[in-house]
Parts: C-alpha cells; structure tokens; sequence
C-alpha cells in the first residue's frame, strides 16, 4: 500500500523492568549517597549479599562437619571390623614406633620393631614386666599402659595346646622379672615367658566332636597323655647391632652389673618370636 505507514512496534527492551528485583536490590542514585533513606537503600544490596553468604557459609560448613563425621564413622566401622577376635593363647606383642635398645639389637616380623610379648587367656593379660614380675592383669590394664607410639600385633599359634600352655604360664606368676636376661636362673623376662610355657598339643590326638581343633581351649585328647613338644626353640641372644658389634648401651648396662654380655647365650626375644614360622599374625588390635 503505497503512502501508508506500518505500525512501529517496539523491541523488547534488554534492560529488564526493576521491579524484577526485590525491593531490597532496589536503590536510588549513587549521587545522593551518604544519609538517610537513600543511603540505606544504596547499601541494602551489600547487606542482602552478606546475609546471603553467611547462610551459604553455614550451610556448607554443616555439609563438610556432616561428611568428616561420615568418613571417621566409615573409618571407625573398619578398624573394628579387621581387628582380630581374640582367643585364648594368643599373643600380643608390642610394637614401638620409636625404637629402643631392645629393638636396636632385634628384628620382628616384617622389620618391626618388637620390644615386648604378652599372653591373653580369658580376658586378661599374663605377662612380665620390669616393675612387677610375672603377673595376669585385665586386657584394659594392659592397653591403657601403652604409649602413642606402640601398638599391638596379634600371633595366634595352630595347634597350641590352649589350656596346658596357659596353664604353664600361670605357673609363673609372682617370679621376679629378669632384667639381665640370664637363662636358667629364676627369674623370667617377656618372651622367655612365653618360650617357657607354650606347647604343642599332644601326637595322639582327636578332632573334637564338634570339629574344633583345639586352639579354643577344647580337649581334644583321647585321654592318654602324651610328650608336650615346645612350640619355640631357644636361639642364641643378640646383643649386637647390624654392624655385628655389641652395642654400647649394652656393653655399658652389664659392665655396671659386673657381668659380660651374655652374646650367643640360649635366650629369646619377642621380634624373633613375631618370626617364629609356628606363629600366625593376625592383624594389628584395635584400641
């Protein structure tokens, strides 16, 4: 149509109406920042941003608690459920993280440093130890003296006769602790204990009725007595480094005693127990 006009019609506007906005986001012309209503108004903004990050803030540092919290739970579900059962007989030895004159001379399973044994039987510990000797205290006595350093393996013996070797342990309570390492005198140090009083089940034997092999403390015997085999052989003591020289705490500890180093004498250690091939390790205690 020649002369006529088309209706104009306007391009929706980029700029977005404000009242799009909370009043809040709202605010007048910078120019007359400074007090009253106005100044309120410029700085409603920052303020609703800030509430806005605080409660963000919040909000997150309740998820990230929440997730630790999952993660120590998983961690702690984990621990107790590898954490061997324990059973009559089994042994605990310490493992010290720092190390010492003991472990300086020693080796224990996969390199550790092994610097005492104990016995569990029922709930208690026999063991000996410088300050009292041989002595059967609870399992929590027997923990709660650990340093943060140390931990626990636990070794279990197949074929332990339970009840003869914890008997023969317990035989030993009240004797004097041996700190010289001395064999045959009457005194008894940690794996010496041990040594001592484990034994093997006897050769005439029967599987239980109920298919147990006797490391629960079941008799499995047939009723006749049989020779008792040691479970561990003495070896000649260590008092040497990886140099193949004796120490110098050593040589100095029982020069003060009056007494030689008793190098290549028959003895024990608990490393060399934590090796024994008659020993299995079951895994690490849980606290």
């Amino acid at each position: 149509m020649s002369g006529s006009v088309l209706p104009r019609v306007s391009a929706p506007s980029r700029h977005r109406s404000s009242s799009r906005y909370p009043s809040a986001f709202r605010f007048s012309s910078p120019s007359r920042f400074g007090t009253g209503e106005a100044s309120l108004m410029y700085q409603s903004p920052m303020i609703a941003m800030l509430v806005h990050k605080k409660a963000f803030c919040g909000t997150r540092l309740i998820k990230t608690v929440a997730v630790y919290m999952l993660l120590l739970l998983i961690a702690l579900g984990c621990s107790s459920t590898n954490a061997p059962d324990l059973k009559d007989g089994d042994l605990l030895f310490v493992v010290n993280g720092n190390g010492n004159d003991i472990t300086d001379v020693t080796v224990g399973v996969d390199g550790l440093g092994i610097d005492h044994v104990a016995v569990y039987a029922e709930g208690n510990v026999i063991e000996a130890i410088p300050e009292s000797g041989v002595v059967e205290s609870p399992l929590d006595s027997f923990l709660v003296r650990l340093s943060e350093n140390e931990t626990v393996l636990v070794g279990r013996v197949d074929g332990l006769d339970v009840r003869a070797s914890v008997d023969n342990a317990r035989r030993l309570l009240g004797l004097p602790y041996d700190d010289i390492f001395m064999p045959g005198d009457s005194a008894v140090y940690c794996s010496e204990l041990v040594q001592m009083s484990f034994v093997f089940r006897g050769q005439r034997e029967r599987v239980a009725a109920d298919g147990t092999d006797g490391t629960d403390g079941t008799d499995c015997t047939d009723g006749e007595d049989s020779a008792a085999e040691a479970v561990f052989a003495t070896i000649p003591m260590s008092f040497h480094d990886s140099t193949g020289r004796v120490t110098e705490f050593w040589t100095k500890f029982y020069a003060a005693r009056g007494l030689t180093v008793p190098e290549g004498e028959p003895g024990t250690n608990p490393g060399q127990l934590s090796r024994d091939p008659n020993v299995r390790i079951l895994g690490r205690l849980a606290d």
